[in-house]
């Protein structure tokens, strides 16, 4: 059994990939004997579960697990995982992960209904959560580096953006995408919102608010993959505006965000 995401969830973790987000690390199992030795390994691992839950030409590809799931695509975005964790039904071992936004419901899930015995199929989750949790943390990695590069450069392009005498207006593209975010927050539709909010700044990055808000609403959704994103956008709200009057607020939410990731 494979959970299928809605349609304009599976498109957030896009954005963020545009957008360079931050990394989302997750500890790996301690147990030695389930414990990859490298990327082959987990990779492997995570393979042969996927091929036996049934997912076709299952594939590792610039840090996103991807593969057919009937007629369709299956996709893990590694990067935006928050959670990993083994579980069981009918005496079936599985595992069940979160992406963000969605950190309480909806979650992926893989099941071994096969002729396995209760034991072996326990022992394949097992492998296949600690392949999985490796494979994010180097996803999560390679993401924090490439993130700390766009911020240096974001850094140089809001400095130019302040100096600008006649800044211009946000797109039409962009501020379709605002009232989007903004309908789907009064409607507490949040994680529609963080979509949008997303979209919006992909087209037009100096949206001071709109860094603003996303960091908001990603710090009150948590998760480590939350915390990030919320770091990450107040910081570059802070560049396009660093002498505003809630300067010293927005510093203080990052330094709590930093903390509770």
């Amino acid at each position: 059994m494979i959970w299928r995401k809605k349609n304009w969830e599976s498109v957030v973790v896009l954005i963020f990939g545009v957008l360079l987000l931050g990394a989302f690390p997750i500890e790996i199992i301690a147990s030695e004997n389930f414990t990859p030795r490298d990327q082959a390994e987990a990779w492997k691992w995570m393979e042969d579960g996927l091929k036996r839950a049934g997912i076709k030409d299952p594939k590792l590809e610039d840090g996103n697990v991807t593969g057919q799931l009937g007629n369709g695509p299956f996709v893990i975005y590694l990067a935006m995982v928050s959670s990993v964790k083994q579980v069981t039904a009918s005496g079936n071992g599985g595992v069940e992960w979160y992406q963000f936004p969605s950190v309480s419901e909806g979650p992926g899930h893989v099941f071994w209904r096969n002729k396995w015995s209760a034991a072996d199929s326990a022992r394949e989750a097992r492998r296949f959560e600690a392949a999985f949790k490796f494979l994010v943390r180097d996803a999560q990695v390679d993401m924090e580096a490439k993130a700390a590069t766009k911020f240096d450069a974001f850094k140089v392009k809001a400095a130019a953006w302040r100096q600008q005498a006649t800044k211009p207006e946000m797109s039409e593209e962009a501020h379709r995408h605002q009232v989007l975010a903004e309908n789907a927050f009064q409607s507490k539709n949040v994680s529609k919102a963080i979509v949008e909010y997303g979209l919006a700044l992909q087209a037009f990055p100096y949206w001071a608010e709109g860094h603003y808000n996303l960091a908001i609403l990603a710090g009150e959704i948590g998760s480590r993959p939350g915390y990030d994103i919320a770091v990450y956008q107040m910081k570059e709200y802070l560049e396009l505006v660093p002498d505003a009057q809630d300067a010293r607020a927005s510093k203080d939410s990052i330094i709590v965000w930093e903390d509770k990731r």
